[in-house]
């Protein structure tokens, strides 16, 4: 019997059960080799395991050890354990984050953005899965295997329901997938890749909606879903949802790539991973965008310091939790003591008590004297950095014109032009002396000058930034620009 602290095959212990499943167990591990976690899925042989069982498991093993992708779980070991019953087990890596099936069901509500972005994340994954000869099929993508990772990235777990060949005809077929997301050519055993398609375009209307696709009504095979999905929706995301889930394989897209590229052709906004608690403040109306991005003093030290104080009160809470009973005995223990000791001591307890105020009263003198050389260290740093290390810098464009403005406290610098100067939109990720990646945004832009000579102009803005946060604003503004010229 498999418990907690047992270790298979000389190397993986389990930790935590996953399921409740005796006989498909997932388990969280700790691989003792590379000391990371791990993912361990066991099939035990008997209590009504059959073979087929066994061989998707083989079968997963086998695929995911020819993957190569950012954004796929990891294959780490496949091993048998004959421990009284006969196990068989797969490991793959942890992927630290949480399933888009548990956000559901802590209420969260995607907004069209995310959704947007989710598509466009599992379709890139689809688009290297499908490029294999012949293509491999995942069969069931569902909001419970799509994680979204710490990183602020999607990715795609589970290969148990894998397919790596097109079936024979006649050939006896495992009918793998879930309802409401499992197209109907897959029952029959004749899963392609649209069949892959259709299950992503249920999940992302299980997203948009709130609603299990299985809960919705169906008329010949279709399912209906335009009535739950949220007002003021474009009709062309509409459109392309019912293009992917589309009853019929041959009336959907062909590929993950012709679905990818008809939704860049919608110009949605924000097709990018939602930048984690960006500083970035970005307002729009009809007539005019304007992006307000913080100074590099903020966004270098501000930022790390209000994310490392999150983390150390996360980390006190988390530790403080996990005190147990007897610990906070031993502290009170240790309290009763020191009392009955200095009870018997010969020194009067007024002066104790006095020596303690003291000593109490000194601490923010000594803080503070321990403080000055940092202090000092940092004004020095801030008088050597330059003016411009406190500079805001404001981006205004209209229908016709932009404005580039760096704010200091001395004054404001202004770059206006007309919108049809702006040439090139490229994001940057240069590496400084001491081997870090720094991100900023490049706007080069071809100015007239006179007669027929022009120049061209260089402005580099958002050092500091995130990647999200530089993709985004890229996109904001090639949108804007695009918008305006098609306007």
């Amino acid at each position: 019997m498999l418990s907690t602290e047992t270790i298979l095959a000389d190397r993986f212990q389990l930790r935590e059960s996953l399921n409740s499943n005796p006989v498909r167990q997932t388990w969280l591990g700790r691989d003792l080799q590379r000391r990371d976690r791990v993912v361990i899925k066991l099939l035990a042989m008997g209590n009504g395991m059959q073979w087929d069982d066994v061989k998707l498991l083989e079968r997963e093993a086998e695929v995911l050890q020819r993957l190569d992708h950012p954004r796929l779980v990891r294959y780490r070991d496949y091993f048998s354990v004959d421990d009284q019953n006969l196990w068989f087990g797969l490991v793959t890596e942890y992927l630290p984050g949480v399933s888009l099936k548990q956000k559901l069901e802590s209420g969260y509500t995607f907004s069209r953005p995310e959704v947007l972005w989710i598509a466009t994340e599992v379709l890139e994954i689809l688009s290297y899965l499908h490029q294999f000869a012949p293509p491999i099929l995942h069969r069931d993508i569902k909001p419970s295997n799509l994680i979204w990772g710490e990183d602020n990235r999607i990715y795609l777990i589970d290969f148990g329901s894998v397919q790596i060949q097109f079936p024979t005809p006649g050939a006896t077929f495992t009918v793998v997938g879930t309802l409401g997301y499992t197209p109907i050519e897959q029952f029959g055993g004749q899963s392609t890749t649209a069949s892959d398609l259709y299950a992503l375009g249920m999940t992302l209307v299980h997203l948009l909606t709130g609603c299990p696709p299985a809960d919705f009504p169906q008329e010949s095979f279709r399912v209906k879903f335009r009535d739950r999905i949220p007002p003021k929706t474009d009709i062309r995301l509409i459109t392309w949802l019912e293009c992917l889930t589309e009853p019929l394989p041959e009336n959907r897209f062909p590929s993950a790539d012709d679905a990818l590229l008809e939704l860049q052709k919608l110009n949605f906004r924000a097709l990018i991973a939602p930048a984690t608690e960006s500083n970035i403040n970005l307002s729009q109306t009809d007539d005019k965008l304007t992006i307000q991005i913080p100074c590099r003093f903020s966004l270098q030290f501000i930022r790390p310091m209000r994310h490392t104080a999150k983390w150390l009160v996360a980390t006190t809470k988390e530790k403080l939790n996990n005190l147990n009973i007897l610990v906070k005995s031993g502290v009170f223990v240790s309290i009763i003591i020191t009392l009955i000791i200095l009870e018997k001591l010969p020194i009067p307890t007024g002066k104790i008590a006095l020596f303690l105020l003291e000593v109490i009263a000194a601490l923010p003198l000594i803080g503070l004297i321990l403080a000055m050389p940092v202090s000092l260290i940092f004004l020095v740093a801030i008088l050597t950095s330059g003016e411009k290390y406190f500079e805001r810098i404001s981006l205004n464009f209209d229908s016709s014109t932009y404005e580039i403005c760096w704010h200091s406290s001395a004054f404001t610098r202004r770059q206006r032009g007309k919108l049809s100067y702006i040439q090139e939109i490229n994001p940057l990720c240069l590496q400084d002396s001491e081997g870090n990646f720094h991100h900023s945004l490049e706007i080069v832009t071809q100015e007239p000058l006179f007669f027929v000579f022009s120049r061209r102009r260089t402005y580099r803005i958002g050092q500091q930034l995130q990647e999200a946060e530089v993709k985004h604003i890229q996109q904001e503004i090639s949108h804007w620009i695009g918008h305006q010229n098609h306007g």
